[in-house]
């Protein structure tokens, strides 16, 4: 008998079990077969339409039948070639005993049923992957070897097609690595529901920055055990329209006072530097404090009403990229700044671009290992507002990799306010009258909310 014989192969194919196919069977479940060379499509396009009142003294209004149009398609064929060479039925089959236990004959018998399972899942991939280019596009293009490239339009109203661009891509937005050293060696410590953030933000400012394609997931907290940096699996974009509503808040956004500005104030008139430029400057609070140490002063912000405050005070403001300053400077300050960065590297090339030679670099952060180790769930420490929290370890590994050096490090104290809140945010309810005691052996356990460093260029 030959096995080959279409005949036999036909019975073969039929006793095969059918590969599954996801698309075709949910969206193509009807099938129309053709035995000519080419298939033809009547396509009538027409809107819904009513019928005409008249008057019952008046003749039927004539509605005018409808046109179509007729298209045809000449489909390419699907050849799927397998070689069979003399020597096959004597060679063992994967996952036959060593040493044989078939026949030549049944050995053959059972690579062509192989290849014909086999053929059978190539063509129905085939029919998947044009099922999903359909369902995507709302057109499919057909092209092989000695075949012209024809595309079949369905004929879909563009608007249907929603198209992912920019930071909205899918490929872009899942975190793998480490943003900073891109190790993929990470500890999990936090996982929180985007649906609860996104609540959260809009029951504090009425607003949500956040995407409805990343609704209904989860966003993951990680710490780099590498670089120390604290990062989330999902990059959130942050908007200029996102400060401008934090800044309309009945209490603000840029603080008058910072921790950390006391300290750099400090280290400032004692270094007493030429110039200095603050990124991130917001309003101009801590230009403020040391306008009258630095005689040549500049505020680079984005925010285009923080800028207009600057200038009202008489500080020299400027919102153009950082890479595009063409100047040099002794000091580049960016007081909780770099958490909001995403492109972390671009950044820190930056600053070292605007300093002279041994010029220094001040970085206030949140600290992860402060009070925030236990108080640093609330929505304005999460993305899309901070991208990312940075421990001593990464400063570290920032020193390390752009030639920097450390010259001084500070944790701030524990203010009462970040007391209050995390007492807050364990019972559920405000402090309506001070707690000293509490607060004062809280903070002997924790630091405060941010952390300070000084890096100075080699």
């Amino acid at each position: 008998m030959d096995i080959f014989s279409t005949h036999v192969l036909t019975k073969v194919v039929e006793n095969l079990k059918t590969p599954p196919s996801f698309l075709l069977d949910m969206f193509f479940s009807q099938e129309l077969r053709s035995d000519t060379e080419e298939i033809y499509f009547d396509t009538q396009e027409s809107k819904p339409r009513i019928s005409p009142f008249v008057s019952p003294l008046m003749p039927g209004k004539v509605v005018e039948h409808e046109g179509y149009q007729t298209k045809s398609f000449k489909p390419a064929y699907v050849k799927d070639k397998r070689r069979f060479t003399p020597d096959m039925p004597f060679k063992r089959m994967a996952g036959e005993r060593i040493g044989g236990e078939l026949t030549p004959a049944q050995r053959l018998e059972k690579a062509v049923a192989v290849t014909l399972s086999n053929q059978l899942d190539c063509l129905t991939r085939r029919e998947e992957v044009m099922a999903s280019e359909v369902l995507r596009t709302g057109k499919i293009t057909v092209a092989g070897d000695g075949y012209p490239s024809v595309t079949v339009d369905f004929g879909r109203d563009a608007s249907f097609t929603k198209v992912l661009a920019g930071e909205n891509t899918w490929n872009k937005e899942s975190v793998c690595d480490c943003p900073l050293c891109h190790s993929k060696n990470f500890m999990m410590i936090g996982k929180f529901s985007i649906d609860a953030i996104i609540d959260t933000w809009v029951k504090h400012i009425n607003f949500n920055p956040i995407a409805d394609i990343y609704r209904h997931s989860y966003l993951e907290k990680r710490r780099c055990l590498n670089c120390g940096l604290y990062f989330y699996n999902y990059h959130l974009p942050d908007s200029e329209l996102l400060y401008e509503t934090l800044e309309n808040q009945p209490k603000g956004y840029y603080t008058q006072f910072r921790a950390e500005y006391g300290s750099a104030s400090e280290y400032i008139n004692k270094l007493k530097p030429k110039s200095l430029i603050e990124l991130g400057a917001g309003t101009g609070n801590f230009i403020d404090r040391i306008k009258n140490m630095v005689p040549e002063i500049l505020a680079s912000e984005y925010n285009k009403e923080a800028i207009r405050i600057c200038l009202q005070k008489n500080i020299e403001a400027t919102s153009i990229d950082v890479a595009k300053i063409q100047r040099k400077f002794d000091v580049v300050c960016a007081f909780e700044v770099l958490e909001h960065v995403w492109d972390n590297e671009t950044f820190m090339q930056n600053c070292i671009n605007l300093l002279h030679k041994k010029g220094k670099i001040i970085f206030s952060t949140p600290d992860p290992e402060g009070i925030l180790a236990i108080n640093g769930n609330g929505y304005l420490n999460l993305p899309p507002h901070h991208q990312f929290d940075f421990s001593y370890q990464t400063f570290e590994f920032l020193a390390q990799k752009y030639n920097l050096k450390i010259v001084e490090y500070k944790k701030s104290e524990l203010q009462y306010r970040n007391y209050a809140r995390y007492v807050e945010n364990i019972t559920g309810m405000p402090l309506t009258e001070p707690d000293i005691i509490g607060f004062l052996e809280t903070k002997k356990q924790f630091s405060g909310h941010s952390h300070f460093v000084i890096f100075e260029k080699k």
